[in-house]
């Protein structure tokens, strides 16, 4: 049983090492997807030509009240 601290050792850094390396995994993932949704539907929208940044004009009447 002398052993029994440096197992346990082993397994904690195996552990923490697979725990570490699902979460990079995930990271990745969520980055990846994430810059390919902007891509797609975001940046596509704000590069329309005529349009303002995405953001639609807002039409005031003579009264200085939106219409």
């Amino acid at each position: 049983m002398e052993n029994s601290p440096a197992i346990l050792v082993l397994w904690l850094i195996g552990l923490f090492g697979l725990i570490g390396f699902v979460m990079a995994a995930v990271v990745r993932l969520v980055r990846h997807d994430t810059l390919e949704y902007d891509r797609e539907f975001l940046w596509r929208w704000n590069s329309r030509e005529g349009d303002k940044g995405g953001k639609k004009e807002i039409k005031q009447g003579s009264e200085g009240k939106r219409v």
